[in-house]
């Protein structure tokens, strides 16, 4: 078989057989590339348009032709379109980068206008964004008022960004104290009209905004006069001044005679006060004697009346507390009754020893006496146990088997179910029909 299969490929190698092993190898590479070009393809395209992302350029979007890219979308400017080329060229494995359907935004300028009418200004226009609008809005409030100040300003997406912006909320605060003031600022030109009191106001607001503006900057600012000169003004004060001091000598004169006449007024107030207020002491001494006096008793009485409902409450809550302690042995001595009624058969008969069958009620009897055990300590008292034949017993119980049963019973519930020490002990009845006394409880155990 061997030599028949060596016989073969010596046929083979004969024959040429490597002129088949060239298609079977470009066969196989076809397969391969074609399993892993869309692999390859979403790998490339979603390393790319995440990068794209990172770098704020989610309006590029990009699309795979085998490694070969086509980049598209309307860039925001020139420098975001060659960052966006560089960024895509720049991914490992991409072959090529197609970009001529990328456009470029095409913006609009952005406007402002202020116009101020009296005391109300208004802004219109439109910026690119809120917070170029909030920058304007909050000069004009700082300086106009928030109420005096309307808001008609506007944000649109192809508005570019205001580079004037800075100057202009600079310029308002120039142009604070222009009347009837109107100013529209755009990219290409800054027009300003109103009225100013002085031509030194208007050079100074012209060289502030040729200084903001440039060229761009055109103005129809008048002088209009509406106070007076500063020689006026001081005549003003003169005339003021010396009309003042008449009135403060007439006035020193009539001050003067008043007071005369308020001082002598005074006296005579004063002896008269003098001796009301005499009186008046007098009587508030007496006055205040005998309300001493009333309130010393009224204190002594208030005194007596509280000692006495003192004591009252307390025995009340002497009572109270008597009555819920009785209440509480009266339960206990109930809930042991309850308890061994209910599982009377305790001993074997004619025996001291404990049936197995009875640990568990001399386990709740355990649990009821550790409950009970606060109210027999507060009040130093204990538990009586005394046994007595149960109607299976052959005979009366003796005196030693009574007490033998009574210490079985007692040993028990406080060694093997921890019934606190000392609350119980024997009794020195022998049957449970002889009761202990009324201040302490007591239970029986039978068979």
């Amino acid at each position: 078989m061997i030599k028949d299969f060596c016989s073969i490929g010596s046929t083979w190698n004969q024959n040429g057989w490597f002129k088949w092993a060239i298609p079977g190898l470009l066969g196989l590479l076809f397969l391969t590339l074609l399993t892993r070009c869309s692999p390859i393809e979403k790998d490339l395209g979603k390393r790319t348009q995440t990068l794209l992302g990172e770098n704020n350029m989610s309006w590029a979007k990009t699309s795979l032709d085998g490694r070969d890219v086509t980049l598209t979308g309307e860039a925001p400017s020139e420098t975001a379109r060659d960052s966006a080329i560089e960024l895509t060229e720049g991914v490992y494995g991409v072959r090529t980068v197609d970009h001529d359907a990328v456009t470029l935004k095409q913006w609009s300028s952005s406007t402002f206008n202020l116009k101020r009418d009296g005391e109300q200004v208004v802004l219109t226009g439109t910026m690119p964004d809120e917070e170029s609008i909030q920058a304007a809005v909050s000069q004009a409030h700082s300086l106009y008022g928030d109420i005096n100040v309307t808001n008609k300003l506007e944000v649109s997406d192809s508005a570019s960004t205001p580079a004037w912006l800075a100057g202009t909320t600079g310029m308002m605060a120039a142009l604070m104290t222009t009347r009837n003031l109107a100013m529209n600022v755009s990219d290409d030109q800054v027009e300003i009209s109103g009225e100013v009191e002085t031509e030194a106001e208007k050079a100074q607001l012209i060289a502030d905004a040729q200084a903001s503006y440039g060229d761009k900057f055109t103005e129809s600012i008048q002088v209009v006069k509406t106070r007076p000169t500063a020689e006026e003004l001081a005549a003003i004060a003169a005339a003021k001044l010396a009309e003042e001091e008449r009135l403060a000598n007439e006035a020193r004169m009539i001050a003067e005679a008043e007071a005369a006449r308020l001082a002598k007024e005074a006296e005579d107030a004063r002896l008269a006060a003098e001796a009301e207020a005499a009186r008046l002491a007098e009587e508030q001494r007496l006055a205040a004697e005998a309300e001493a006096a009333r309130l010393a008793e009224e204190a002594r009485l208030a005194k007596i009346a509280a000692e006495e409902k003192r004591l009252a409450d307390i025995e009340a809550e002497k009572l109270k507390i008597a009555q819920a302690e009785a209440a509480l042995l009266a339960s206990c001595q109930s809930d042991f009754e309850e308890i061994l009624g209910n599982n009377p058969t305790i001993f074997n008969k004619d025996s001291s020893m404990i049936m197995g069958s009875s640990y568990p009620t001399l386990g709740m009897l355990a649990q009821k006496i550790n409950y009970c055990s606060d109210i027999l300590h507060t009040k130093n008292q204990y538990i009586d146990v005394s046994t007595h034949a149960g109607e299976a017993e052959t005979s009366p119980l003796n005196a030693s088997m009574s007490q033998q049963r009574i210490h079985s019973a007692i040993s028990y519930l406080e060694v093997m179910n921890g019934a606190h020490p000392g609350l119980l002990r024997p009794s020195s009845s022998k049957t449970a029909e002889t009761n202990p006394s009324n201040s302490q409880l007591h239970f029986n155990i039978s068979e």
